[in-house]
């Protein structure tokens, strides 16, 4: 159900995905965002910054290379942050 997904990062993450093969871009964007927050707000660093990896390779293919870049430099912190 909509509630169950939104409360389970991973599972939001995973429906991103299946958008993503599907070719429905901006449905997989805004799964992967809504993961990455969960994510976040349950304090689960690594599976946000996968997310966010995942996010900013969508950003990237399709032409928005700044938006890329901030996703894949905040996924590099998140990284760093674990390594501590």
């Amino acid at each position: 159900s909509r509630i169950a997904r939104r409360r389970d990062p991973q599972l939001t993450a995973e429906l991103g995905s299946v958008m993503e093969r599907r070719g429905l871009t901006q449905e997989a964007r805004r799964l992967y965002a809504d993961a990455a927050l969960l994510a976040r707000q349950r304090g689960e660093r690594e599976l946000e910054a996968a997310v966010s990896l995942r996010l900013a390779d969508l950003f990237n293919r399709s032409g928005d290379q700044a938006q890329a870049g901030r996703l894949a430099a905040r996924a590099k912190e998140l990284s760093a942050a674990q390594e501590d």
